[in-house]
């Protein structure tokens, strides 16, 4: 247990901070109540969002619904609702398995994650708003996977010889290699026309 400037001890965990403050009645019982109707609102907000945008992409864009002729899925409300229980009890599954081996606060476990899928994304804007070239498209998403797959050695090599650990710097590594990558898989366009690759 850490100690602030007052004394009063805080957990491991910074996510639980504010919970314990309001718990232990630091703030008053007020506090405690509108806190707890805070939190059980945006929570739910949040999660019901974020399902029913999954469940509609996973509707329209991957099962193909409207214009499926399958007739496992002429029952459309049937099969919307299936995949939203599927969805929330992936949710959950993934709400159990960060509770399981988290060991940092929330906000940092998706800054993390973000350093390793956001890279391949930033790595592909910086290559085409920078150069002229075109890229081979059947390898792109080879690439996009790759530079991941790097990182995440990268990171574990360098903990294992020096004892250093990458943090969110692991983004801008991630861009780079894609960047390199898409560099060495593309050709010169001509007359500063993008011409295929192929």
């Amino acid at each position: 247990m850490l100690y602030d400037k007052i004394g009063m001890p805080l957990p491991a965990n910074p996510d639980s901070i504010l919970p314990l403050m309001v718990a232990e009645g630091h703030l008053g019982e007020w506090v405690m109540v509108f806190f707890a109707l805070g939190i059980v609102s945006s929570a739910f907000s949040s999660a019901d969002s974020a399902m029913t945008a999954l469940t509609t992409s996973i509707c329209v864009d991957v099962i193909k619904v409207e214009n499926s002729g399958n007739r496992l899925f002429n029952d459309r409300e049937r099969v919307r609702k299936v995949v939203h229980m599927c969805v929330a009890i992936a949710f959950v599954i993934l709400i159990l398995m960060y509770k399981g081996i988290g060991n940092g606060s929330v906000i940092d476990l998706i800054y993390r994650l973000a350093s390793y899928t956001y890279g391949p994304l930033l790595g592909l804007f910086a290559f085409g708003w920078a150069t002229r070239r075109m890229p081979c498209g059947r390898m792109v998403p080879v690439v996009a996977v790759m530079s991941p797959v790097v990182c995440l050695v990268m990171d574990y090599l360098t903990k294992c010889f020096w004892g250093y650990a990458f943090g969110y710097e692991l983004l801008m590594f991630n861009a780079f290699f894609t960047l390199v990558a898409l560099w060495m898989i593309s050709k010169n366009t001509k007359n500063g026309r993008r011409v295929s690759a192929w």
